[in-house]
Protein backbone atom coordinates (compact mmCIF):
# COMPACT_ATOMS: atom_id res chain seq x y z
CA UNK A 1 0.00 0.00 0.00
CA UNK A 2 2.70 2.47 1.19
CA UNK A 3 4.18 1.43 -2.61
CA UNK A 4 1.37 2.29 -4.27
CA UNK A 5 1.06 5.86 -2.49
CA UNK A 6 4.86 6.14 -3.59
CA UNK A 7 4.27 5.66 -7.13
CA UNK A 8 1.25 8.07 -7.31
CA UNK A 9 2.91 10.97 -5.47
CA UNK A 10 6.14 10.68 -7.80
CA UNK A 11 3.98 10.24 -10.92
CA UNK A 12 1.25 12.51 -9.89
CA UNK A 13 1.66 15.29 -12.71
CA UNK A 14 1.72 12.28 -15.14
CA UNK A 15 -1.94 11.74 -14.13
CA UNK A 16 -2.64 15.31 -14.24
CA UNK A 17 -1.62 15.13 -17.47
CA UNK A 18 -3.55 12.11 -18.23
CA UNK A 19 -6.52 13.70 -17.01
CA UNK A 20 -6.12 16.71 -18.85
CA UNK A 21 -6.19 15.15 -22.14
CA UNK A 22 -9.22 13.46 -21.35
CA UNK A 23 -11.05 16.28 -20.45
CA UNK A 24 -9.84 18.20 -23.64
CA UNK A 25 -10.92 14.77 -25.56
CA UNK A 26 -13.35 14.58 -28.13
CA UNK A 27 -16.46 11.85 -26.18
CA UNK A 28 -17.06 10.88 -29.86
CA UNK A 29 -13.59 9.39 -30.78
CA UNK A 30 -13.38 8.81 -27.28
CA UNK A 31 -15.55 6.07 -27.16
CA UNK A 32 -14.91 5.03 -31.08
CA UNK A 33 -11.29 4.42 -29.69
CA UNK A 34 -12.20 2.44 -26.20
CA UNK A 35 -14.93 0.24 -29.25
CA UNK A 36 -12.40 -0.38 -31.24
CA UNK A 37 -9.70 -1.47 -28.54
CA UNK A 38 -12.25 -3.73 -27.07
CA UNK A 39 -13.00 -5.55 -30.53
CA UNK A 40 -8.75 -5.61 -30.96
CA UNK A 41 -8.41 -7.55 -27.61
CA UNK A 42 -11.66 -9.90 -28.45
CA UNK A 43 -10.25 -10.83 -31.76
CA UNK A 44 -6.44 -11.59 -29.95
CA UNK A 45 -8.13 -13.72 -27.64
CA UNK A 46 -10.15 -15.53 -30.48
CA UNK A 47 -7.01 -15.92 -32.29
CA UNK A 48 -5.39 -17.32 -29.19
CA UNK A 49 -8.47 -19.37 -28.96
CA UNK A 50 -8.09 -20.79 -32.68
CA UNK A 51 -4.60 -21.68 -32.17
CA UNK A 52 -5.45 -23.54 -28.71
CA UNK A 53 -7.92 -25.55 -29.98
CA UNK A 54 -5.59 -26.70 -32.82
CA UNK A 55 -3.41 -27.66 -29.64
CA UNK A 56 -6.38 -29.75 -28.56
CA UNK A 57 -6.95 -27.45 -25.27
CA UNK A 58 -10.64 -26.22 -25.75
CA UNK A 59 -11.22 -22.72 -23.42
CA UNK A 60 -13.80 -19.56 -23.93
CA UNK A 61 -12.86 -16.49 -25.83
CA UNK A 62 -14.01 -14.14 -22.48
CA UNK A 63 -10.81 -15.86 -20.40
CA UNK A 64 -8.72 -16.16 -23.37
CA UNK A 65 -9.14 -12.39 -24.21
CA UNK A 66 -8.61 -11.51 -20.43
CA UNK A 67 -5.24 -13.28 -20.53
CA UNK A 68 -4.40 -11.97 -24.12
CA UNK A 69 -5.14 -8.45 -22.56
CA UNK A 70 -3.05 -9.40 -19.55
CA UNK A 71 -0.38 -10.65 -21.49
CA UNK A 72 -0.44 -7.32 -23.76
CA UNK A 73 0.27 -5.55 -20.64
CA UNK A 74 2.88 -7.37 -19.31
CA UNK A 75 4.74 -7.25 -22.70
CA UNK A 76 4.35 -3.51 -22.84
CA UNK A 77 5.21 -2.89 -19.49
CA UNK A 78 8.73 -5.59 -19.26
CA UNK A 79 9.90 -5.51 -22.91
CA UNK A 80 10.54 -9.04 -23.08
CA UNK A 81 10.02 -9.87 -26.60
CA UNK A 82 6.78 -11.40 -25.34
CA UNK A 83 8.14 -13.58 -22.88
CA UNK A 84 6.22 -12.56 -20.14
CA UNK A 85 3.29 -13.08 -21.85
CA UNK A 86 4.10 -16.62 -22.71
CA UNK A 87 4.68 -17.16 -19.48
CA UNK A 88 1.38 -16.19 -18.05
CA UNK A 89 -0.55 -17.93 -20.75
CA UNK A 90 1.69 -21.20 -19.10
CA UNK A 91 0.78 -20.36 -15.43
CA UNK A 92 -2.68 -19.41 -16.08
CA UNK A 93 -2.74 -23.33 -18.04
CA UNK A 94 -1.40 -24.53 -15.47
CA UNK A 95 -4.14 -22.55 -12.64
CA UNK A 96 -6.69 -24.17 -14.60
CA UNK A 97 -5.51 -27.79 -15.50
CA UNK A 98 -4.20 -27.41 -19.16
CA UNK A 99 -0.69 -29.12 -19.99
CA UNK A 100 1.56 -25.78 -19.22
CA UNK A 101 3.76 -27.09 -22.89
CA UNK A 102 0.75 -26.82 -25.17
CA UNK A 103 -0.21 -24.00 -24.04
CA UNK A 104 3.27 -22.21 -24.01
CA UNK A 105 3.36 -23.75 -27.65
CA UNK A 106 0.34 -21.98 -28.06
CA UNK A 107 1.45 -18.64 -27.13
CA UNK A 108 4.64 -18.71 -28.91
CA UNK A 109 2.95 -19.46 -31.86
CA UNK A 110 1.02 -16.49 -31.52
CA UNK A 111 3.99 -14.35 -31.18
CA UNK A 112 5.26 -16.04 -34.57
CA UNK A 113 2.17 -15.48 -36.24
CA UNK A 114 2.62 -11.61 -34.94
CA UNK A 115 5.89 -11.18 -36.26
CA UNK A 116 4.73 -12.97 -39.74
CA UNK A 117 2.18 -10.51 -39.89
CA UNK A 118 4.44 -7.66 -39.01
CA UNK A 119 7.33 -8.59 -41.61
CA UNK A 120 3.74 -8.48 -43.99
CA UNK A 121 2.91 -4.85 -43.18
CA UNK A 122 6.77 -3.98 -43.00
CA UNK A 123 7.18 -5.31 -46.76
CA UNK A 124 4.69 -3.29 -47.71
CA UNK A 125 5.63 -0.04 -45.76
CA UNK A 126 9.09 -0.51 -47.62
CA UNK A 127 7.67 -1.06 -51.15
CA UNK A 128 5.64 1.81 -50.92
CA UNK A 129 8.96 4.13 -49.73
CA UNK A 130 10.97 2.20 -52.50
CA UNK A 131 7.91 3.44 -55.29
CA UNK A 132 8.11 6.80 -54.14
CA UNK A 133 11.78 6.52 -54.07
CA UNK A 134 12.17 7.67 -50.87
CA UNK A 135 14.17 4.98 -49.26
CA UNK A 136 17.23 5.59 -47.62
CA UNK A 137 19.86 3.47 -45.25
CA UNK A 138 18.09 3.94 -42.50
CA UNK A 139 15.22 2.05 -43.31
CA UNK A 140 16.63 -0.40 -44.62
CA UNK A 141 18.61 -1.03 -41.61
CA UNK A 142 15.96 -1.07 -39.38
CA UNK A 143 14.31 -3.24 -41.63
CA UNK A 144 16.60 -6.23 -41.57
CA UNK A 145 17.21 -5.94 -38.02
CA UNK A 146 13.59 -6.37 -37.54
CA UNK A 147 13.45 -9.57 -40.19
CA UNK A 148 16.28 -11.16 -38.35
CA UNK A 149 14.51 -10.89 -35.14
CA UNK A 150 11.14 -12.42 -36.95
CA UNK A 151 13.23 -15.17 -38.07
CA UNK A 152 15.03 -15.75 -35.00
CA UNK A 153 11.43 -16.60 -33.28
CA UNK A 154 10.73 -18.63 -35.77
CA UNK A 155 13.91 -20.58 -35.89
CA UNK A 156 13.55 -20.99 -31.92
CA UNK A 157 9.63 -22.02 -32.32
CA UNK A 158 10.86 -24.30 -34.76
CA UNK A 159 13.50 -25.85 -32.60
CA UNK A 160 11.45 -25.78 -29.48
CA UNK A 161 8.17 -27.66 -31.28
CA UNK A 162 10.31 -30.08 -33.68
CA UNK A 163 10.10 -34.04 -33.04
CA UNK A 164 12.96 -35.59 -31.12
CA UNK A 165 15.23 -37.73 -33.04
CA UNK A 166 15.28 -41.04 -31.94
Amino acid sequence: MALTAILIALSFSELETILLTLQKAHLTYFVVAILIQSVWFITTGRMYQSIFRLLGIHDNVLSLTRIAAAATFINIVAPTGGAGGVALFASEAKRRGHPTGKATVAAALFLLLDQASFIIILSIGLFVLFRRNDLNTAEITASLILFAIAIGYASLLYLATAPPKN
